[in-house]
């Protein structure tokens, strides 16, 4: 996690003192984020608790009253579910439920709609890095290994939230959605397929690097 904040904070640094955009945003939050299983047997394994940061620098702003940005989500997310693996012992067979936890970057262009001078929509496509993964499978017949994770999944962002502020540097509240489209793993042990979706609430800091 260490490691993970230290790029981020880098990379934030980064484009502050190269002044390459014309605004960056800074937003740590929580996460809350779950799995549609197929086949849907063993039932649902529930949802996880995680953590995010996003780092998300603006672009361009364009419009006739600058209402719209193009930016881009640089951000570390946990994702994850609740799953189920049969056991197979002598007296017969049963089932292990176990959390899965999964690291991921995550990069996503955004169209974002500013209205009102304070609420603003946003969405775009998106895709996600594996970083690494954790389960607490500890009697599972075929234990998870980072073979049965996709290196990448692919899927869609989008957003609403309040941006407010008296000065230059404002204050961020949103609340973030992210669906799959593709496949994040797969359970040999159950022959199901995991299909992520997440849900993020997010508050922080945006601020100008120069002169728009």
């Amino acid at each position: 996690m260490k490691f993970i904040l230290s790029i981020l904070i880098f990379l934030s640094s980064t484009l502050v003192h190269a002044q390459w955009f014309p605004r960056l945003s800074i937003k740590p939050g929580a996460s809350i984020s779950g799995q549609i299983k197929t086949p849907p047997i063993f039932g649902d394994g529930g949802v996880i608790y995680g953590l995010a940061v996003t780092v998300e620098p603006t672009i361009i702003t364009f419009g006739k009253q600058k209402q719209f940005d193009l930016n881009t989500d640089i951000s570390f997310i946990q994702k994850g579910g609740g799953n189920y693996s049969p056991i197979f012992t002598s007296a017969g067979t049963g089932s292990e439920r176990y959390p899965v936890a999964i690291n991921y970057f995550s990069f996503s262009p955004t169209f974002k709609w500013n209205y009102f001078k304070t609420l603003f929509v946003k969405a775009g496509p998106r895709i996600d890095v594996l970083s690494s993964f954790n389960t607490k499978d500890r009697f599972a017949s075929d234990p998870r290994t980072r073979k049965d994770f996709n290196s990448f999944t692919y899927g869609l962002t989008y957003g609403i939230g309040i941006c407010t502020g008296k000065k230059t540097t404002k204050f961020i509240f949103e609340f973030v959605g992210q669906n799959d489209f593709s496949d994040s793993s797969y359970n040999p042990a159950s022959g199901q397929t995991f299909r992520n979706f997440c849900y993020l609430v997010n508050f922080g800091v945006t601020f100008p690097l120069n002169k728009e």
